[in-house]
């Protein structure tokens, strides 16, 4: 009995399992690549005398935008025109010549490519479509170039108190043990900074300074925090500010998060 049961439990996972796989779509590799690499038309009449790749060469990342030209010519017997141009990534934009361009005449394609967020080798490619096909591109234009990552690095830290710039503005401590607390931070000011609590308004039980103690301007460090539980309690609540009087309080304080751990 117990040999039968079994049988007829495998038989079932069986059944749903080729129910489940008839109902995945495999999509060929064919397909997947004719959809990031798609095949242009066999009668291109798109000619582009310095050949269909262009070099962006080495670019900064904080650099902005980078153009090249793009010139082609119409060798075919009928007027060519770029009705769209896609693009294998957001960060390249592209401007054509949008009127006919008659057999012989010269037409052009402006391709600018936004290194921001995009650091190291780039590869991309745009697809221009024209009159001739609007599923099948005229031609394909390869994109390569290197760029270097960005020196600024303030986009690392993306809690401001002012010119200070940290990490994070949230701390966890264990209200019963003596502890210190870093937070990466940074200058993102012209002018040297000392950072430190606002004593008025902080607990006492925290102390803060920097390492190193002053920042230069873009300089990184350290915010250091340390805290001493107060000797038989207290019910001072634990809350803590960056001194700064341009700042309302609550866009100069610390988020603190208690927490007793079991011993």
């Amino acid at each position: 009995m117990r040999i039968a049961r079994g049988i007829i439990l495998i038989l079932a996972a069986i059944m749903i399992s080729a129910t489940t796989l008839a109902q995945i779509r495999i999509i060929p590799k064919e397909k997947r690549d004719s959809v990031t690499n798609p095949a242009t038309l066999k009668c291109n009449d798109m000619y582009f005398a310095a050949g269909r790749s262009l070099d962006f060469g080495t670019m900064e990342e904080d650099g902005g935008g980078h153009t090249l030209i793009a010139k082609w010519q119409n060798i075919g017997a009928e007027p060519l025109i770029i009705t769209r141009i896609a693009t294998s990534c957001g960060c390249v934009k592209c401007d054509y010549t949008r009127e006919a361009v008659g057999s012989g005449n010269d037409g052009k394609i402006s391709i600018t490519y936004y290194p921001k967020g995009h650091p190291g080798i780039m590869r991309q490619r745009i697809f221009i479509y024209t009159n001739r096909s609007d599923k099948m591109p005229t031609a394909v234009v390869d994109l390569k170039g290197e760029v270097r990552a960005s020196t600024d690095r303030r986009g690392d830290y993306p809690h401001p108190i002012g010119t200070l710039l940290l990490r994070n503005r949230q701390i966890r401590i264990d209200s019963e043990v003596q502890q210190t607390i870093r937070i990466a931070c940074m200058n993102g000011g012209e002018a040297d900074l000392t950072p430190s609590k606002d004593a008025l308004l902080s607990s006492s039980a925290f102390s803060l300074t920097a390492e190193p103690k002053t920042l230069r301007a873009g300089q990184e460090g350290e915010i250091v925090i340390s805290y001493t539980p107060t000797k038989g309690g207290s019910n001072e609540p634990l809350r803590l500010f960056i001194n700064n009087k341009l700042l309302a309080p609550r866009d100069r304080e610390i988020k603190i998060v208690t927490e007793t751990k079991n011993r």
